[in-house]
């Protein structure tokens, strides 16, 4: 794991366990302050049945670290879902541009105002979500674990019930942890917009456990040592996937044909490797 990538996390980590009410937060309304991540090409897509774009806009959740976040300093964002998507963009040809969403308003941007065409950013393919939109063959595979502190007596998810429980709002993880029933059953459910939220209501003291895709907590976890840990009893294995508008047939074939030849010539690797490689 490079310097700048230890850096931005530390900075994340502040936010949530020590200035908890001092640091901004993302601007998620104007995507023109996002610089445009534009492949080595003037062609572009225009996606079917959205606003008139001479490019495609890709919808992130902008707090999830190692996935997609903010550089604060150059206010780009990084992370291995924005590196698969600008590599994906360059070779279908496309300029791409990003565009922070909240994970409760991807049906709203991508469906039906059609802010963005398309939601790269570890989103879980379920089948109530295929109901809404179209989505690309899995690039990855995720859990929904349990991140506690260190100190926690929790040690499996059935120690769950009668605790305080974070999760994100209209995630898998909140549908996991509302499921859970007798004496497994959390005293209470406290929803959040991200993860930096979420693990300020841990370090503060405000919550007992976090549920949430593997690959952001283990990676909180793995660079907070010996304050947080991640608990290895999963609820559950998801693929993900890259979402798009049912009718956008144009945009999922050239992201599919991107991802295919990605994973056969080794980039998707690399692109993993990078991000969560041992520090």
């Amino acid at each position: 794991m490079n310097s700048n990538t230890k850096s931005l996390l530390l900075y994340a980590l502040m936010c949530a366990g020590f200035v908890l009410s001092a640091c901004g937060k993302t601007n998620t309304g104007n995507s023109n302050i996002i610089p445009s991540a534009q492949a080595n090409t003037t062609s572009a897509h225009a996606s079917q049945g959205s606003a008139v774009r001479t490019y495609t806009m890709i919808g992130v959740l902008s707090d999830m670290q190692p996935i997609s976040f903010m550089d604060h300093k150059s206010r780009n964002y990084i992370g291995h879902d924005i590196d698969l998507a600008k590599e994906a963009c360059k070779r279908a040809e496309m300029e791409c541009r990003f565009k922070p969403v909240f994970l409760s308003d991807i049906e709203k941007e991508l469906v039906k105002d059609k802010t963005v065409d398309a939601i790269w950013s570890n989103i879980v393919i379920t089948n109530e979500r295929k109901k809404v939109f179209a989505f690309s063959e899995p690039y990855i595979k995720g859990k929904q674990v349990i991140m506690v502190r260190a100190d926690s007596p929790i040690k499996t998810k059935a120690d769950l019930g009668g605790t305080k429980v974070i999760v994100e709002k209209d995630s898998v993880g909140e549908q996991m942890v509302r499921a859970l029933s007798g004496s497994q059953a959390p005293a209470e459910i406290i929803t959040t917009t991200g993860t930096v939220e979420a693990s300020q209501h841990l370090f503060a003291g405000n919550a007992d456990a976090v549920v949430y895709d593997n690959l952001t907590l283990e990676y909180y976890a793995a660079n907070t040592p010996g304050k947080l840990r991640v608990i290895d009893d999963p609820l559950r294995e998801d693929d993900i996937g890259v979402a798009v508008r049912p009718d956008d047939t144009l945009l999922l074939g050239k992201i599919n044909k991107a991802l295919a030849t990605m994973q056969a010539d080794g980039t998707s690797r690399k692109i993993h490797e990078n991000w969560y490689s041992k520090k």
